[in-house]
């Protein structure tokens, strides 16, 4: 018995991209922006989503609850600091 092939997935990233650019060129330049844009978007939030399970499986012996609490936390800090960090930036160049 043969081993199955897998299908290249660069291959069909490429299909898709060619599909999608094709069907891009019928439509103006302002929409196409505005396209691209949501494309960029959703593939910083799949790299988000995998950059997350990687963390949430290293951590998985935790109970649920601490898992949510602590990056409530972690990120709430981080918006924090960068919040007071252009608060000072703004201060300072008045």
């Amino acid at each position: 018995m043969t081993p199955l092939k897998r299908p290249n997935p660069y291959t069909a990233a490429q299909l898709r991209a060619a599909e999608l650019k094709e069907s891009l060129t019928a439509l103006s330049e302002k929409d196409q922006k505005f396209i691209y844009e949501r494309i960029k978007d959703n593939q910083h939030l799949e790299r988000l989503f995998v950059s997350f399970l990687k963390v949430i499986r290293e951590y998985d012996f935790l109970p649920q609850k601490l898992l949510k609490s602590t990056f409530t936390r972690s990120t709430d800090y981080v918006y924090q600091q960068n919040y007071l960090e252009q608060e000072t930036i703004k201060q300072e160049e008045n």
